[in-house]
């Protein structure tokens, strides 16, 4: 047992929010309660028959008349999220609050259709491609509204029990594919790419942020189902001491709705508490060199006004010049996170409040797997003409085990 959470109740008419992975877990809980509000929310997800039996379950118990529609969207397929830019722009509608859910974790080395790496393309270059596109419309929106959100679903897994660090080199897994820190790498970049686009947000309405959920009972265990002793440890903590879907879409529900957090400043949150993330995603050296990467890895698919815009020769005033920068910590080495201001706290404690209880997993329990390399995992690599599992809904790691939710096609 814990604190609790507390989100308050805000209107969110005339709104406009996106949730990837929103059909079930953590995703089905933001899209829940952000259209309980009043948000028109769309769940873009792969499947449409999940989809519409979510939105029907959302629909069934409440008495409201809510705005919730299916867009397909799959984040293991660059084509399908140009479609959807296209197909959303296309709606002529604003975009207020857009929340980066989906993730897929802890799968066989597998290499999609772009010929990325399937961790890293559904969790970061997918969701980067997104965001850029769809970024025009937030800030169109924003400058009228006056308050626009998006926000990143990290995890917890990317500062404890897994020597996540920054490696420019190795982002797609090309020198080794390291199953069980994959996940926790890509998280790192969310949180890292959460600093680097405030940064080019400058003077404008938009708000930045990236959350931690915790430790949470949803179906990403799928991703180890081959590992039986990992599973059987994962099955004992959503028995013992992991948090709802509920609990674990409160951090980021609050950072996409609460008044008091548009404050055009990044920060990474746990518990609806600003905290410190792994040192390496403060570093605004790796943050430029992942943008930069980022940005050249798609080039072919930007549109050419957010390449002249947002594209790596573009100059950002807030960074200045740096010394070189420090060596790659190397695995198994840490260092004291720097303190983060907590002004910007993130909990309500006037007006009505939706509360749901924290609960805390033990932050020293890791889960440790021999690291693999390209070719080696080629071996128990998904055929090319099998989908892996995409989980839906972007994970919430307690102490190194971890959450999110797998969908079927």
């Amino acid at each position: 047992m814990g604190n609790k959470l507390e989100v308050p109740i805000v209107d969110l008419s005339g709104k406009v929010a996106i949730v990837t992975g929103g059909n079930t877990g953590i995703g089905y809980e933001l899209v829940k309660g952000l259209a309980e509000m009043g948000a028109h929310t769309i769940m873009a997800s792969r499947s449409e028959e999940r989809a519409t039996a979510a939105i029907a379950r959302i629909k069934e118990y409440s008495e409201k008349d809510l705005k919730v529609e299916f867009m397909r969207l799959d984040l293991g397929s660059i084509q399908s999220t140009k479609d959807f830019v296209r197909a959303f722009k296309e709606k002529n509608l604003p975009l207020h609050i857009l929340i980066n859910n989906a993730a897929v974790a802890w799968i066989p080395y597998t290499k999609t259709d772009d010929g990325f790496e399937m961790t890293y393309q559904v969790n970061h270059i997918c969701p980067f491609l997104l965001t850029l596109e769809l970024l025009p419309i937030v800030l169109e929106t924003a400058s009228t509204s006056g308050d626009g959100r998006i926000l990143f679903v990290s995890s917890g897994a990317h500062r404890r029990g897994f020597g996540a660090t920054f490696n420019p080199d190795n982002l797609n897994s090309d020198i080794q594919y390291d199953r069980m820190k994959t996940y926790p790498y890509t998280k790192l970049y969310n949180v890292m790419t959460n600093y680097a686009l405030q940064r080019r947000l400058q003077n404008v309405s938009v708000t930045v942020s990236a959350q931690e959920p915790g430790y949470v009972r949803t179906e990403l265990s799928r991703g180890w189902s081959d590992k039986s002793i990992l599973s059987l440890f994962n099955n004992i903590g959503y028995a013992t001491i992991a948090r709802t879907p509920k609990e674990g879409a409160a951090t980021t529900l609050n950072c996409a709705i609460n008044p008091a957090l548009n404050s055009q400043e990044a920060f990474y949150y746990d518990s609806c508490k600003v905290t410190a993330p792994n040192p390496d995603a403060r570093n605004e050296t790796y943050q430029e060199e992942l943008w930069r990467r980022s940005v050249e890895a798609l080039k072919d698919h930007l549109s050419p006004e957010i390449l002249e815009k947002y594209g790596p020769s573009t100059a950002v005033e807030s960074v200045q010049p740096e010394p070189p920068s420090p060596p790659l910590p190397t695995e198994g080495e840490t260092e004291e996170g720097e303190e983060i201001p907590t002004t910007a706290a993130a909990t309500v404690t006037t007006g009505d409040t939706v509360t749901t209880e924290e609960t805390t997993g033990d932050d020293n329990a890791e889960v440790k797997d021999q690291p693999e390399t390209v070719e080696e995992a080629g071996n128990t690599a998904v055929e090319e003409d099998t989908e892996a599992p995409v989980t839906e809904d972007a994970e919430l790691s307690g102490g190194g085990a971890a959450a999110a939710d797998n969908e079927e096609n």
